[in-house]
């Protein structure tokens, strides 16, 4: 059978097992649905100690303390000092959210100022959303509701005019993630025209930029957008599924992008763009994996050689002295991929666990593993560190490991000479570039980001 064949009974066995074990129409549905609402109410007051060692109330406590400090904001202002190209003067570019869209910045068309404000604002519709859906406190939900209906009564579609695009860009997902969550979690406290109001500016303002937009970009040339933009089209599609006749083809479409991404990282494991944009990239798809599985439509997405492989990238390429993987192109020092390990782990993947424990991604942080951790810890309690050797080379994306096994007090290194034909955004010239950790200092580290805007100083970077 040729891998032309094979793809095509993927994607099909993937869009033929979509299954609905409740009504389309019922809400919650996105990483939470009505029979778990209960217990994440309990949760958030339990003050027994986890099986992970974290308490529950406090954990929530820590939450809603970040959602209170937006709920006491006055108003909801993004400024920024827009970077000038080539050394030129930065400009200052600043908005407060309100029924008027964003200014227009055409004379620095060159910086995208929507991409942190659309982030900002995310946060702050998420938390509020998220708290008034445990509360039921009526404030949180004012005040993202206010929020949700400035977005929806913008003139136009969100994405910034100025930068340029095909219709949608990181700001889209971030905005129709925002909205999309808010509606699903505070759908019963919506007046039917606010629903209504908010359904028409998911599909105009979100959905049809989206779909034009993602393949366009492509899989190949912008990985970690074309992921992001895949991401928030299924959430869209699932949060809609049943009111929108159009939500099914949305689903299918973004599954169908979703294999897409994968197939075009490593063959032999890790992302294109390196663990800092791959994390965006990735981690924001495993956000719709939890949005499908919480709304009950079976995909085998999870056992794509993109994922299977994810623990021996992710375990190889981390510091044994720091937990913490080297940074190389424009990526940084980080902890990558902490929601697909999450959702790994939740599988009986304990080699997944035992990296979770490494990097401390299993104390209910944030919303995200207080909704996936929290909720099911026992698939963490038993992790199990790996017997394979951990110095490895992946040769498909050029990244490799030397390491003295799993000793923590041994030299490190992680080198680079790849991808080697691909040409991929956010990894650019530093081919051969090398990383090394020895008793606990690092010696050798690659710069990352440098002068991003000035030609020369990037390429030198």
């Amino acid at each position: 059978m040729n891998n032309h064949h094979t793809s095509n009974l993927y994607i099909a066995a993937v869009l033929l097992t979509q299954t609905v074990v409740s009504a389309q129409s019922s809400h919650p549905r996105l990483w939470i649905t009505a029979q778990g609402v209960p217990r994440l109410r309990a949760l958030s007051v339990d003050k027994a100690p986890s099986p992970l060692g974290f308490i529950p109330a406090d954990a929530f406590g820590a939450i809603q303390r970040q959602a209170e400090s937006y709920l006491n904001e006055k108003d909801v202002t993004y400024t920024v000092n827009m970077p000038g190209m080539s050394s030129g003067p930065a400009k200052r570019w600043s908005y407060t959210l309100s029924d008027e869209a964003p200014p227009r910045h055409d004379d620095y068309s060159h910086y995208p100022p929507w991409t942190g404000m659309s982030r900002e604002i995310e946060q702050r519709i998420i938390h509020l959303a998220f708290i008034a859906l445990v509360t039921q406190e009526r404030p949180y939900f004012e005040k993202a509701r206010q929020m949700a209906l400035h977005l929806c009564k913008w003139s136009g579609v969100w994405t910034d005019p100025s930068y340029g695009n095909t219709g949608a860009c990181l700001d889209t997902s971030h905005l129709s993630n925002a909205v999309a969550l808010f509606y699903d979690w505070c759908y019963d406290q919506l007046s039917p025209d606010e629903r209504a109001l908010i359904r028409k500016a998911l599909a105009e303002k979100a959905v049809d930029g989206l779909r034009k937009a993602i393949p366009a970009y492509g899989a190949v040339g912008w990985p970690n957008g074309f992921a992001v933009l895949t991401s928030a089209l299924g959430t869209c599609a699932v949060a809609l599924r049943g009111e929108d006749d159009r939500s099914e083809q949305w689903l299918s479409e973004s599954l169908k992008f979703t294999k897409e991404f994968c197939d075009n990282q490593g063959k032999d494991g890790g992302c294109m763009e390196g663990p800092g944009y791959g994390t965006y990239g990735a981690d924001t798809l495993a956000k719709l994996l939890c949005v499908l599985e919480t709304a009950g439509i079976r995909h085998s997405l999870l056992d794509h050689p993109f994922f299977v492989t994810l623990p021996k990238y992710s375990i190889s390429l981390l510091c044994p002295n720091d937990k913490q993987q080297t940074g190389f192109g424009d990526c940084w020092f980080s902890q990558p991929f902490p929601l697909c390990m999450t959702l790994l782990a939740r599988r009986g993947d304990r080699e997944a666990a035992w990296y979770l424990h490494q990097i401390g991604a299993v104390q209910c942080r944030n919303i995200e593993e207080f909704l996936t951790i929290a909720m099911k810890p026992e698939a963490f309690t038993a992790p199990k560190r790996p017997e394979w050797n951990p110095s490895r080379a992946f040769v498909d994306v050029g990244y490799t490991s030397l390491r003295d096994g799993f000793s923590t007090q041994a030299a490190f290194m992680a080198f680079k000479c790849g991808p080697p034909e691909q040409i991929v955004g956010h990894n650019h010239y530093d081919h051969n570039s090398f990383q090394i950790n020895f008793n606990g200092t690092w010696i050798a580290t690659d710069p990352g980001y440098a002068a991003y805007f000035d030609p020369p100083d990037n390429k030198y970077g």
